[in-house]
Formats: structure tokens, C-alpha cells, sequence
């Protein structure tokens, strides 16, 4: 779940290529957004990932690498620019939080739409066969 959530392959990188024009960045990580972008075209295998501290593992240094202005996305790194949600941002570095929060969201999450009937699959592409 981590990988999917946290890393982004070359399809979507396609898109990206131009945040590292993105004046509210870092200016060193715009830089290495722009070298990596234009690998972009010859190297089908290049990761880049949204969170530069321990990439690959889903945790709370996401939201310190926003607090760095090393968003890779401008929607999200507008929830530490806005001061509507910095202090969320701020709150969320902390492991032991980040890992509450995100538990009372999973839940949360959980109770939308569920259903009386229905089945939970096996594989999520097929119904399954009883």
C-alpha cells in the first residue's frame, strides 16, 4: 500500500514535469524534479517519490518534507502554505499523532457506504465463484 500511495512511476511523472517552475518550492528540489524530468523520456523504470526523507515507507515525514517546501504536488503542498492547515501539517510530523489520525481515518473510511448484503472477494476483479 505504501508504494502505491507514496511513489509515482513515469505515466503520471509526465504530468509533474512542470512543478519544478512552481516558485513556492524548494529551490534545490526543483532543480532535482528537473533533472529528473528529463531522464523522463529514456528511462521508463525512474521513481520519484513524494516523500524524499524515507521514501518508500508511508509515515509522518511526508508532511515534513511539506514543511520543507518539498511538495511534489501543489495540492499538497498547499496544505502547509495555507494557514488555514499549516498547523495540521505541523501537528501531523509527529509519528505517534500521524499514526492516530490516520487509524481514525482508515476507520472512518471503513463505515462509508457499507452494506447489509454483499460479499467481501477474494479478488477484488472477480465475484467470487460460492
Amino acid at each position: 500500500m505504501s508504494r502505491a500511495l507514496r511513489q509515482i512511476h513515469r505515466a503520471p511523472l509526465q504530468l509533474q514535469c512542470n512543478s519544478f517552475h512552481d516558485p513556492s518550492i524548494n529551490a534545490s528540489y526543483a532543480q532535482q524534479l528537473k533533472n529528473d524530468c528529463s531522464q523522463a523520456t529514456f528511462n521508463t523504470t525512474l521513481e520519484i517519490f513524494m516523500d524524499t526523507i524515507t521514501p518508500g515507507e508511508f509515515d509522518a515525514n511526508y508532511y515534513k518534507v511539506l514543511s520543507e517546501h518539498k511538495g511534489l504536488f501543489t495540492s499538497d503542498q498547499s496544505l502547509f502554505d495555507d494557514r488555514r492547515t499549516r498547523n495540521l501539517v505541523k501537528k501531523l510530523k509527529s509519528e505517534r499523532r500521524f499514526d492516530h489520525q490516520f487509524g481514525k481515518a482508515m476507520r472512518a473510511m471503513g463505515a462509508v457506504g457499507v452494506r447489509a448484503e454483499g460479499q467481501d472477494r477474494r479478488n477484488c476483479r472477480t465475484v467470487n465463484p460460492w
